[in-house]
């Protein structure tokens, strides 16, 4: 009994151990990748295809890549897959880093089988591949062209790769302004080629193609081609004259010839405009070299004028002539030196000038002397201008007669100009012709000749320069006498005053005492004379100078003195006031000495006269004296009252 009940339990759990495995198997599962290499980490397209072989259906199908799960079920709105049944097109879109490159992929397939859940592993490995990488190839039909010229480019694309590239597009910058080729696709182990047509412009171009493709879904750019340049072929000389000084030998010439193009030029020669090589020997100039070459040109007095040019002739890098002319031509006298030029010019008097015709007819003399020809010859006179022409003057002696109404008579100037070879016009002779009155007996009267005088400018401009000194000088003394004036007005205006005390009767008495009308030594025109007064003063500051030693001492009157050069008096008044101002005391100083300036004999009369009448009053009555000038001279104030008031009339002393 116990050996049965063993076998059945090792049954069950053989059953239990052994059912999943092999409804495990009855499932194949299977997957692949598009593409199936990577270069770089990308996104793969993975497919997976599941066959039922067991006896349950499938339900509930994911797929687990790199611990994401996918629901194949419910993303593809799968049914449950049936026995016997296979299941196609199931593509996830996957991530694969650049670490699984070259790495197995594992992917973990789940589903549920009579309501057991089963898994499977699908493992796949992700080749590396090489770089999917497009080549060009670019050829040219030329390298340099000229301008205008066509240079063909071939351009072959090739795709070696195992992939397949789409959105080709081919620029080439400097070439075209468009793309020269546009292609959708260009499969795996397949070329393209396409040409370009360009036109050679002025300048050098660069070829360097560029191409834009995707592969593997991601977008790469080709530029890893040598760039080509097309250069325009420039065959430039620049040829420079250079023309010297003429002399009696020729004129030289120097002729520079430098190639500015980036082409060799060979088989140079240069000729001027009459074939005449300048250099013997042809020669060659590389990019940026440049020769130099004299020419002396040696013109003939039978051809007045010749215009001189040069020609460049040599072969360019194609075979072709090269031809450079000189910019302009250059023009070439014959040398005519002063000494190969000498013509006589001389008048003479035909018909004498008369007053009733006012003219005179002359015979003009011309004696050519030259070794060269002169032409275009005018023979003017100094003032009527031109009165002849000739248009080639022959050589030795020409002649002919003219008739120039002059009015009065002068004397005639006449010059000769004419044109040398080369054009130069040359003042060739002059001469005089004197023009006298004719009186009735046949006498003539020479007129004076005319002198000239070569400063006449120059004497001009000093006489007129000091004329304007002149008239400066005499208003700067007219000012200077003007200020003067003035400032005496001023003064004389400012300083005329007058010295007045309140009551008339005392100025009248004081007049009666002293009767200044009467002095002798004074009169009117004196008393007017500013000049006058000045003396006074002057006198009176001297004397003062004197009294100042002796203090002045209170009146009465003082004895009569010796007769002496200085008198002194005193005036006093006692309700003078100590507290004057100082220029009332000056100016009562300057009174008192025009006083005692007076003649000796007027002061010896008035003291007799008080004494022998009445004694003096307390206070004498101040003088009213009017005085042109004023003076200020620093003095001790005066004890008598002195009051200054402006005077308008002079009459009075």
């Amino acid at each position: 009994m116990k050996r049965r009940i063993a076998c059945l339990v090792v049954f069950v759990l053989c059953l239990l151990l052994f059912s999943p495995v092999a409804f495990a198997e009855d499932v194949r599962i299977s997957v692949t990748a598009d593409p199936s290499e990577l270069s770089e980490a990308g996104t793969v397209s993975f497919s997976f295809e599941i066959s039922n072989n067991s006896v349950y259906e499938l339900h509930d199908v994911t797929v687990t890549y790199m611990g994401a799960v996918y629901d194949i079920m419910k993303k593809y709105e799968l049914a449950p897959i049936a026995v016997g049944r296979s299941v196609t097109g199931i593509v996830l879109q996957l991530p694969v880093t650049e670490a699984q490159l070259g790495q197995v992929l594992t992917f973990v397939v789940g589903w549920r089988q009579g309501g057991e859940p089963f898994t499977k592993e699908v493992q796949y490995t992700m080749v590396r591949a090489a770089n999917p990488v497009i080549s060009v190839i670019r050829t040219a039909s030329a390298e340099v062209a000229k301008q205008g010229e066509s240079i063909t480019l071939t351009y072959e694309l090739k795709n070696e790769t195992k992939f397949d590239m789409t959105n080709i597009v081919l620029i080439d910058e400097d070439l075209s302004d468009y793309p020269i080729l546009r292609l959708d696709a260009l499969r795996a182990n397949s070329a393209t080629t396409t040409t370009h047509q360009y036109r050679m412009s002025t300048v050098d171009v660069v070829s360097a193609p560029i191409v834009t493709y995707t592969v593997n879904g991601k977008s790469k750019v080709f530029s890893a081609i040598t760039p080509l340049t097309l250069t325009m072929a420039l065959v430039q000389l620049d040829m420079s004259v250079d023309m010297g000084m003429p002399t009696a030998g020729g004129v030289t010439f120097t002729l520079e010839v430098k190639n500015t193009g980036n082409q060799t030029v060979r088989d140079i020669h240069i000729a001027d405009e009459r074939g005449t090589v300048v250099n013997n020997t042809p020669f060659s100039l590389a990019t940026g070299d440049s020769v130099a070459y004299p020419f002396l040109v040696v013109p003939l007095m039978s051809e007045p004028l010749r215009n001189v040019s040069f020609t460049l002739n040599g072969t360019d890098p194609f075979d072709q002539p090269y031809t450079l002319k000189s910019d302009q031509s250059y023009e070439v006298y014959p040398f005519v030196d002063e000494s190969q030029i000498n013509v006589m010019m001389r008048a003479e008097t035909v018909t004498p000038w008369t007053p009733e015709t006012a003219t005179v007819s002359a015979r003009i003399i011309l004696t050519n002397y030259s070794t060269v020809a002169l032409s275009n010859i005018v023979i003017s006179e100094s003032t009527i201008g031109v009165v002849s022409s000739i248009d080639m003057l022959p050589a030795a002696e020409t002649s002919f007669d003219i008739e120039l109404l002059i009015g009065s008579p002068r004397n005639l100037q006449f010059s000769a100009k004419g044109n040398d070879p080369t054009g130069t016009t040359r003042e060739l002779s002059t001469c005089l012709l004197p023009v006298a009155y004719q009186g009735d007996d046949g006498d003539v009267t020479a007129t004076p000749e005319p002198q000239q005088n070569p400063d006449r400018a120059f004497s001009f401009l000093n006489s007129a320069i000091s004329k304007v000194l002149v008239v400066l000088g005499v208003l700067m003394v007219l000012a200077f006498i003007v200020l003067i004036v003035l400032n005496l007005m001023e003064r004389g205006r400012s300083l005329r005053l007058r010295f007045t005390e309140d009551g008339d009767e005392s100025d009248e008495t004081f007049d009666e005492l002293f009767d200044v009308k009467s002095l002798n030594s004074v009169n009117d025109s004196q008393a007017a004379d500013a000049a006058y007064f000045a003396q006074r003063i002057a006198r009176a500051e001297e004397k003062e100078m004197i009294e100042q030693k002796d203090p002045p001492q209170p009146l009465p009157l003082p004895e009569p003195k010796a007769i002496t050069d200085e008198v002194s008096i005193d005036l006093v008044d006692s309700t003078y006031q100590a507290d004057q101002s100082e220029t009332e005391a000056l100016l009562n100083a300057e009174i008192a000495h025009i006083l005692l300036a007076e003649d000796d004999t007027i002061v010896s009369e008035y003291t007799n006269k008080a004494q022998q009448e009445e004694p003096l009053p307390e206070s004498l009555p101040i003088p009213k004296v009017i005085t042109s000038r004023a003076k200020t001279v620093v003095q001790p104030a005066a004890r008598g009252q002195i009051r200054y008031v402006q005077h308008e009339e002079n009459s009075e002393s």
